[in-house]
């Protein structure tokens, strides 16, 4: 009789032991997530900072003394942001004709903007439909067959 009661309370054995179970599961859990990473990765795009990157970089040096020319010019550019109205107002120097102003957005290479500016009296750009935020202000003309180049962070509220 104590046969019988001693098995009646004793805990019953499993057929399959759980650990083998939990490292499998532990394992197809890992695959799994190792696919979703791959399947988000996938979507991500990878803008370089311009599209002629290399050759920019290429052109480094004379980049520089575009950048120095500016400088050294008595009447620098100047950026005027008129918030009520959405403007970005640009002064330029009297020896600045066909310059162009490049908006350039790091984040999204799709939303960058190229403006011809006009001679002699300040240009004004509506930004109202572009996004807010930062914003780098490339500004590229010739004079005497020299370069320059005048570039300026800005955030567009």
């Amino acid at each position: 009789m104590t046969d019988t009661a001693d098995t009646a309370n004793a805990p019953r054995k499993s057929r399959w032991p759980l650990w083998p179970v939990g490292i499998v599961s532990y394992y197809l859990f890992f695959v799994f997530l190792c696919f979703i990473f791959v399947y988000k990765a996938r979507g991500v795009r990878f803008d370089l900072v311009a599209d002629n990157y290399y050759e920019n970089a290429v052109n480094h040096d004379a980049h520089m003394q575009a950048r120095a020319r500016v400088r050294a010019l008595e009447i620098q550019p100047a950026l005027e942001i008129d918030e009520r109205q959405h403007r970005l107002i640009v002064r330029m120097p009297p020896e600045a004709r066909g310059a162009l102003l490049t908006l350039f957005r790091a984040a999204d290479a799709r939303e960058d903007r190229v403006y011809a500016l006009q001679d002699i009296v300040p240009s004004v750009i509506d930004y109202g439909r572009l996004p807010h935020g930062r914003w780098q202000v490339q500004i590229n003309w010739e004079h005497n067959g020299s370069a320059y180049y005048y570039q300026e962070d800005v955030f567009l509220p």
